[in-house]
């Protein structure tokens, strides 16, 4: 498996670019991602994403995730939740990206899960409705507990530009004990939904964004079991460090310079 030409480094590291050119990689651009950027003045955050498209090339783009509940029972929180992935497409439109990662929204325990695929289901079809076909958007694993709710969501969306993105950090902590799910599950589960990876190590009990090597999942086993079950995946590296991700990478033979 190799990953040039198919990897992303998430801006939220604090070495993403200089890695990124070092590694010929792409950008996630994180930016759009918290809400209050898309609130403050365009001058006083875009100098920054306008430098960063000028020094490496943007793969994809995360959208905002913060209180982004698609299948609230509010309509006022739905509609706050639409307004912002209208802003988010905006400029995906604006810096020329056609794939958007967004969170799912998910929280167990708190949603019914079947009303929970229906609603977010609902929101996403509309969502879509009136994007081009060459636009993607890729639901990201973030507190969800187990894999079949978010295939079936995606499966209840019916439409070929939703897809998943798999968080193989989150998944990783995401519950314990007798609930935990194995990652191989995961990855078998929503199979080819994935369309987008982020790769982070933690300890199985927080989400440390930590680099891959440096805490307990068996990314060489899971990258096998990826590359066999979502083959056009693409990965991005997410986490505040991306030197030794990459350099885990190079040296088991997943990335060349």
């Amino acid at each position: 498996m190799e990953l040039n030409g198919r990897l992303s480094l998430a801006t939220i590291g604090e070495d993403a670019l200089f890695c990124a050119k070092e590694w010929g990689a792409g950008i996630e651009l994180d930016e759009c991602s918290f809400v209050t950027n898309l609130q403050a003045k365009l001058s006083d955050w875009e100098p920054r994403v306008l430098q960063k498209l000028q020094s490496a090339p943007c793969g994809i783009l995360h959208g905002p995730f913060c209180e982004m509940l698609p299948a609230s029972c509010d309509p006022l929180i739905v509609e706050a939740a639409r307004k912002r992935f209208e802003q988010a497409y905006g400029f995906c439109r604006r810096y020329g990206v056609d794939r958007m990662v967004v969170h799912s929204g998910y929280l167990p325990r708190v949603f019914y899960r079947e009303w929970f695929i229906e609603k977010t289901a609902l929101f996403w079809r509309e969502y879509l409705s009136d994007k081009p076909e060459t636009f993607r958007i890729a639901v990201e694993n973030v507190l969800d507990e187990e894999p079949g709710t978010l295939a079936e969501t995606i499966d209840a969306i019916g439409d070929r530009r939703a897809g998943v993105c798999f968080d193989v950090g989150h998944a990783f902590c995401s519950a314990t004990g007798d609930t935990r799910v194995s990652l191989e599950e995961w990855i078998e589960t929503l199979g080819s939904r994935i369309v987008h990876v982020h790769l982070h190590d933690n300890d199985g009990l927080h989400d440390r964004h930590w680099p891959l090597g440096e805490g307990k999942i068996p990314f060489e086993k899971l990258l096998s079991l990826l590359e066999r079950c979502a083959p056009e995946a693409t990965y991005t590296i997410e986490g505040m460090r991306c030197a030794p991700s990459m350099q885990w990478l190079a040296e088991h033979g997943y990335l060349k310079k």
